[in-house]
């Protein structure tokens, strides 16, 4: 079972360019025609989508993105899910808007939310998809920068990059997570 995990903010925030993991999610549930439900006692928004025979939860936790580790502990542990067999999707300021990466088993880059998931699990060998939202020329501006929408241009480029990153996911859930990041990371 594999579990794919957009983090964001919900509620007022869910637009912005902290929350692309979220929108991610939203833009790959319109694809396969299904609808997340909430969980309590996952505290969380989720769907079982099944393929080949393999389940592959998909998951939005119900909290703000820097502390969202603990929910996403308390799912795998519900649903015996290895640390391995999990996708988390979110912004990144390093990339620009249009720019995705698929890595395994790296450093929380100075992200709080994969920060607050790497201390849950107590671990980094999982896989994430870092989807490009680009930064403002000063630093001092980039917390009011990531809970902005996307203007229009960003926005084209962010949706072109989440169709890469959604094919991509289609490979990670059939099994090939290398082909998935070798696949994503060669856009």
């Amino acid at each position: 079972m594999n579990a794919i995990i957009g983090i964001g903010n919900l509620n007022k925030y869910t637009n912005t360019r902290h929350s692309i993991g979220i929108y991610f999610i939203n833009k790959l549930l319109k694809k396969i025609n299904l609808k997340l439900i909430f969980n309590k006692d996952i505290n969380g928004f989720y769907c079982i989508y099944n393929i080949n025979n393999i389940d592959n939860i998909i998951y939005i936790p119900n909290s703000y993105i820097n502390n969202c580790g603990y929910n996403i502990k308390k799912l795998l542990e519900k649903y015996n899910i290895k640390n391995n067999n999990l996708i988390v999707i979110h912004d990144d300021i390093y990339f620009l808007p249009g720019i995705s990466k698929m890595q395994f088993n790296i450093s929380d880059g100075g992200h709080n939310g994969i920060k607050d998931i790497i201390y849950n699990l107590n671990s980094k060998m999982f896989y994430r998809i870092r989807i490009g939202i680009g930064k403002p020329k000063l630093k001092n501006f980039l917390n009011n920068f990531v809970l902005l929408k996307p203007t229009n241009l960003e926005k084209k480029l962010i949706d072109n990059s989440i169709n890469k990153c959604i094919i991509s996911i289609f490979y990670f859930i059939n099994n090939n997570p290398n082909f998935a990041m070798n696949y994503l990371n060669r856009i």
